[in-house]
């Protein structure tokens, strides 16, 4: 078979060689359905790709460096975008290049093309794949052919594609991709249409906007929405938008991709859809769905009142009764306009309300509230922190995209050696975590100026201490961003105290080093706003920096928000407990409702198996600190991923429980199963950080390139290697972590 060739009613194809689009395409073509002119490029070329350029062994590296089980999101963006660098980095052949080239000068001329993903799993019955590999519009020279068709090929492994793959159970490493190719079309209405209405099988529902596909596939420009019955074909509801826009190729030839434009006032008013051409749609997605046999999701458009199908799919959550987390894997990616509207959300609406809720929680006195009283606040809290819960996984999760996306755009432009360069442009910003570090740090210095304060507390605790101003200064640090310690279930006395123990710790350091990195970020920017702008990206460089700055701040500070709001919930918690515990009950207690419950006097029954301890339901299911005891294993050097580049060597400190972080000495390397951003007033004093969690954007590393700490993620097992007082090498250009026992160890 050739490696590229246009699709016609000839050939005989398989999924393995043209992947599951390419195959249903000609399929359509084969019914006589009306296509736009398509191409495919075969898997050979994408194989003949990985194996001259020796990409195979280099990818599967990155997916065996850790159980994939074991890897959370942010260590599958990495992983993702470092196999990304790989086929940008990376030229096509020369023979193969020139063979495609050729073909496409040949059959399409000079006209705009788009570039589409054809897996070989893609679109299948059970496994669509649906918005899980990207597609490019409005190409048009042969450097942006070829970029595209790379970047598709990139695009099989994108963490939402190992995501989906993980999820299915299908075999990661055997996935190939081909590629469809086809003239974009200039058409008047575009949409999408699924011959069974997801939400009711009799019905079918259709979606259409005026212009391209593109605003509608990415949530962009809301469509007008008609369900059909599946009878008769009779219109059983249209449902408008409350504004309509358009998506349009670019308005200068030589940019490519597409762009939102404003529909004159004649078209504004008007449905993207007649009657009859509803009617001529609704006729082919039922000749359709009789073909392929199966409920199918089809693309569409109409050019001149011609019908053309881009592309069928079977409707996997139909077809197949697997659950389908696609919609999931997909809302952690949004487009650029997407994130802005977000960004302003969460800036402006969400952590306001969150700081008022906080606010309106700590104002209450809760020891002076009846048993009543503090029934409805425990269950009024536990309600707000559920609340606001779920919208930072909706809303701040998918936020912190606009990272990864100026990662993806910088790499694309700079090609740098580096794939996590563009970190540098990011990190210097005042977040929350370093603001409130630096309100330790002063603290510490009223410390080192009156010695007397350290030996008030060493005597009689916070409450010894008589330097009114510092107890004054300590309490505005709570008042702004609270105490993480009261959050692990500790006495409010021991939390406070705990809180100067860490002051203490932050007296020893030394001056704060010179930052000097300020000049270098300022050239990098201004490198970077150079090229985009002589790139043909239609995207504008200074914006998406500034919306990647704010994500990446927001990565950190909206977890602080969560856990004051977490806090207040432990505290009234706590209030109950201590009440019910004079009756007898404390050990019986475990969740916030029962809590509650019995509190107003209501009947609770704890049904559990029998000797099963209740779990804390109540304390954050964000902050993990160990997970992976057992037995010590003698290791001499462990592998994980370079986040924070510099290099040191010093005593381990492994965190294990939260109780653990006041004893935490300066100097020593930090230890631990995962970093929240309410535990990283740890960091300053730290030597080194290694972690078994891992990525680029999780919050220990985050606050570790903040002060030029060494640090390692994504180290497996980590606490079931090194124990505390064992000297540690952090290596945070490799991403290694030696261990040397030889040495004397307080723990030995």
């Amino acid at each position: 078979m050739k490696q590229i060739f246009l699709l016609d009613t000839k050939d005989q194809l398989f999924a393995k060689d043209v992947g599951g689009k390419a195959l249903a395409l000609a399929k359509l073509l084969n019914a006589g359905e009306l296509l736009p002119k398509t191409a495919c490029l075969t898997t050979a070329a994408y194989k003949e790709f990985l194996e001259i350029n020796r990409l195979s062994e280099k990818i599967q590296m990155e997916l065996n460096t850790k159980e994939f089980s074991d890897m959370r999101w942010e260590e599958i963006w990495d992983i993702s975008l470092r196999i990304r660098q790989f086929f940008l980095a990376t030229s096509l052949p020369r023979t193969l290049a020139s063979t495609i080239h050729d073909f496409v000068r040949t059959e399409f001329g000079e006209v705009p093309l788009a570039v589409r993903s054809s897996a070989t799993e893609e679109d299948g019955s059970t496994a669509s794949f649906a918005g899980l590999h990207e597609s490019y519009l409005n190409i048009r020279s042969q450097d942006q052919l070829e970029r595209a068709i790379r970047k598709v090929w990139a695009s099989l492994w994108s963490d939402k594609a190992l995501l989906y793959r993980q999820e299915l159970q299908l075999a990661v490493g055997s996935s190939a991709m081909a590629i469809v190719i086809q003239e974009l079309l200039p058409s008047s209405c575009a949409g999408v249409g699924f011959t069974h209405d997801p939400m009711d099988s009799n019905r079918m529902v259709i979606e259409a906007v005026h212009g391209l596909n593109q605003g509608l596939v990415d949530g962009e420009v809301p469509p007008d929405r008609f369900q059909v019955n599946r009878e008769d074909y009779s219109l059983v509801a249209h449902i408008p938008p409350e504004k309509r826009e358009k998506y349009v190729i670019a308005d200068q030839s030589e940019r490519e991709g597409v762009e939102i434009a404003v529909l004159p006032p004649e078209l504004a008013e008007q449905k993207p859809l007649d009657i009859e051409g509803l009617e001529i749609l609704v006729q082919a997605m039922d000749r359709l769905e009789k073909t392929f046999e199966t409920p199918l999701d089809i693309e569409w458009c109409r050019v001149e009142g011609q019908l053309y199908i881009l592309q069928a799919r079977p409707i996997t959550a139909i077809s197949d009764d697997r659950t389908d987390r696609r919609a999931w894997y997909l809302s952690l990616h949004r487009s650029f306009q997407n994130l802005q509207g977000l960004w302003q959300v969460i800036e402006k609406q969400m952590l306001p309300q969150m700081e008022d809720d906080w606010r309106e929680m700590a104002a209450v006195n809760l020891p002076g509230s009846s048993d009543n009283e503090l029934a409805g606040i425990i269950r009024h809290r536990f309600e707000r922190v559920s609340y606001w819960s779920k919208r930072y996984w909706d809303d701040c999760i998918p936020f912190a995209h606009g990272i990864r996306l100026f990662g993806e755009i910088f790499n694309e432009v700079m090609a740098p050696a580096d794939p996590y360069l563009f970190v540098s442009l990011l990190s210097g910003e005042e977040m929350l975590s370093t603001k409130r570090n630096a309100m330790l740090k002063k603290l510490a210095s009223m410390v080192r100026a009156h010695p007397q304060i350290q030996s008030q507390f060493n005597t009689g605790g916070f409450a010894g201490i008589e330097d009114e101003r510092f107890c004054s200064e300590l309490e505005k640090v709570e008042s702004i961003f609270g105490n993480f310690f009261i959050q692990q279930n500790i006495g409010s006395r021991d939390s406070r105290d705990n809180l100067v123990k860490v002051i203490l710790q932050y007296a020893t350091l030394e001056n704060d080093k010179i930052d000097d990195r300020a000049s270098t970020r300022r050239n990098l920017e201004n490198q970077f706003l150079s090229k985009i702008g002589e790139t043909t990206l239609n995207i504008d460089g200074e914006q998406l920096l500034s919306l990647a700055r704010a994500s990446y701040r927001m990565r950190d500070d909206d977890n602080i928000y969560m856990g004051k709001i977490e806090q207040q919930l432990s505290l009234a918690v706590a209030e109950g407990r201590s009440r019910l515990a004079t009756r007898g009950m404390a050990e019986i207690l475990a969740t916030p409702e029962e809590i509650a419950a019995l509190l107003a006097g209501e009947q609770v029954e704890l049904i559990r198996p029998a000797g099963k301890k209740p779990e804390k339901a109540e304390e954050s299911s964000k902050i993990r600190l160990a997970k992976e005891t057992g037995p010590l294993i003698r290791a001499r050097q462990l592998q994980g991923q370079p986040a924070s580049r510099g290099f040191c060597r010093g005593r381990a400190r492994v965190i294990e429980r939260p109780e653990q972080m006041p004893e935490f000495k300066v100097g020593e390397v930090l230890v631990v199963d995962s970093i929240d951003p309410n535990m990283t007033f740890l960091a300053p004093l730290a030597l080194g950080i290694v972690e078994r969690r891992g990525g680029m954007l999780i919050h220990g590393a985050i606050i570790a390139r903040e002060y030029g700490i060494p640090c390692v993620t994504g180290v497996s097992a980590v606490l079931r290697y090194i124990r505390t007082g064992d000297m540690v090498t952090v290596d945070g250009y490799l991403g290694l972590v030696i261990v040397d026992r030889d040495t004397d160890s307080p723990e030995k």
